[in-house]
């Protein structure tokens, strides 16, 4: 799916869920808008989080109430593989092509998913997504995380951990 900023998805919403796990499948193709250029947007009240490109230092983010950065920059060039956990404490953790950055993030109570941006016209992400999922709790433990994990290698050439 190419994201582009003149549209944007919306999910039908859904029960309100704390402490998310998002996971994101694509490629960067461009310059998008605002600040935060979000890929997975999980809106809620009063917070929500987010899986973006932060414009200010280049790095692929996670945010709730705090922002985390990861420590690898985003390009145009190639497709990643990103999952992020928010623990709501010091816990939280962003994982890119298999690298891992833990810090706080803040919490996040959300209620629907939104890919490609947000509701400010302003803050979009140019990008193509081949997946983008929302789990609720620590998306690893899983019983199918791993089988996941293999189709993802075997398909895409991607690390995802």
């Amino acid at each position: 799916v190419d994201f582009d900023g003149g549209d944007l998805l919306l999910s039908a919403t859904f029960t309100t869920q704390s402490n998310p796990s998002l996971v994101w499948i694509g490629k960067r193709d461009g310059a998008g808008g605002g600040g935060y250029e979000r890929l997975v947007d999980v809106a809620g009240a009063p917070t929500y989080a987010e899986l973006a490109m932060r414009g200010a230092t280049g790095k692929w983010t996670v945010y709730a109430s705090a922002t985390l950065d990861s420590t690898v920059s985003y390009d145009t060039s190639s497709a990643h593989a990103i999952r992020a956990h928010l623990t709501g404490g010091a816990s939280t953790t962003i994982t890119v092509d298999g690298t891992s950055t833990t810090g706080t993030a803040g919490a996040a109570s959300v209620t629907h998913l939104r890919l490609g941006g947000t509701e400010h016209a302003a803050e979009y992400a140019n990008m193509h997504t081949a997946f983008a999922g929302v789990f609720i709790g620590d998306v690893t433990g899983d019983a199918n995380w791993s089988d996941f994990v293999a189709w993802v290698s075997s398909y895409y050439g991607l690390t995802l951990t």
